[in-house]
């Protein structure tokens, strides 16, 4: 490998001096044109976030029952589908599930659920085995202490089903602390 001199006490030409500031005054307008750049997108980005604060402000303060030209009947009738879907997502479900999982037995498997907040009861869609073993199934939930009032609405017999060929609807009222 060749040996590189340096020699730092030799002078500078004059053009390698303004070249040097050449290039130095053109990185340092760079760098002021991006910090100008930046300032300006960070004013706007504040202004849109205090719009977007005082629009959430004004959105708050009105209510949402005062829609113009709506009667109060009106919009009571409109709320009401959204205020039985909070309903149900407000049952405690975690009490219907460990419930119902206790009561099971093999003979037996749930179809469907119908949950009805208003009354706090709810119907059951299932199959079993035989008409005993569905008798079992509802004597078992009428045994806990979770669900009250437990009684056969429906009975079907599927003949061509061969696991379990008899359908059966019950409902049953549920207890939220047992």
């Amino acid at each position: 490998m060749r040996k590189v001199w340096i020699d730092f006490k030799q002078p500078i030409s004059p053009t390698v001096r303004v070249l040097r500031a050449l290039f130095f005054s053109i990185g340092l307008a760079g760098l002021c044109y991006s910090l100008y750049a930046y300032h300006l997108v960070d004013a706007e980005r504040n202004a849109l976030s205090w719009e977007l604060q005082s629009l959430g402000r004004s959105d708050r303060q009105q209510s949402p029952l005062s829609h113009a030209g709506a009667s109060p009947g009106q919009t009571v009738e409109t709320l009401k589908p959204a205020n039985d879907v909070l309903a149900r997502l407000n049952l405690p479900w975690e009490t219907i599930f460990s419930g119902l999982e206790k009561t099971l037995t093999p003979d037996v498997g749930l179809l469907s659920l119908q949950p009805d907040p208003g009354k706090a009861a709810i119907t059951i869609k299932a199959r079993a085995k035989d008409m005993t073993a569905a008798f079992d199934y509802l004597e078992r939930l009428q045994a806990t202490k979770r669900f009250v009032g437990a009684h056969l609405l429906s009975q079907d017999f599927l003949g061509d089903e061969e696991h379990l060929p008899l359908e059966f609807t019950l409902t049953a009222n549920w207890v939220e602390h047992p």
